[in-house]
């Protein structure tokens, strides 16, 4: 995904992220700011305030705590983020802003996907315990959402540098189960 597709969000959450965007650009517009807007898919790497996301719920299916439910056969891949690397991101936006009256929107990812039995097989290799599985019928979602960062690293000079899958599952895992 590129920051020059046209905005058409496909669902409730996403129109209301285009709508704050919308309105810093306005400020930004009117002379009041500039701004580095951050666009991130799936953030994870520390301990997640959010137990719906895939990677919490593929380790507390590892832990023993419950059965990992997947939409489909587990093909749909989605880029996902280290949290250090999503941090990074906001003070490389900040270290770079535009000039007062501009907006800039930047998509930040690792620019690799990965499906959701990959992260499976991620947790599994990590962590030594099986994931027990449960196939439901297939969502209508988008088959993969991978984020293009080009213009983040040639505008920002950010770079993902802790968004290997494993790292990400390892930290996720050690600040969420093994600290407890």
């Amino acid at each position: 995904m590129s920051e020059k597709l046209p905005d058409a969000p496909p669902h409730p959450y996403a129109s209301s992220k285009l709508a704050a965007e919308m309105g810093i650009e306005a400020q930004c517009r009117a002379g009041h700011l500039a701004a580095g807007i951050i666009r991130m898919l799936n953030v994870a790497g520390g301990a997640d305030p959010d137990p719906t996301r895939l990677v919490p719920r593929a380790l507390a299916a590892a832990a023993g705590q419950s059965v990992l439910a997947i939409n489909g056969p587990g093909t749909a891949v989605r880029d996902y983020l280290h949290i250090t690397d999503a941090a990074d991101a906001f003070v490389a936006s900040l270290e770079h802003l535009p000039a007062v009256g501009k907006a800039e929107r930047y998509n930040i990812g690792s620019g690799s996907g990965k499906s959701v039995l990959d992260v499976v097989a991620a947790v599994e290799r990590v962590t030594g315990r099986r994931v027990p599985l449960e196939h439901r019928p297939p969502a209508a979602e988008p088959i993969a959402l991978i984020s293009n960062s080009s213009k983040a690293r040639s505008e920002i000079f950010w770079t993902p540098k802790h968004s290997d899958i494993d790292e990400i599952v390892r930290d996720a895992w050690r600040t969420s189960f093994v600290a407890r």
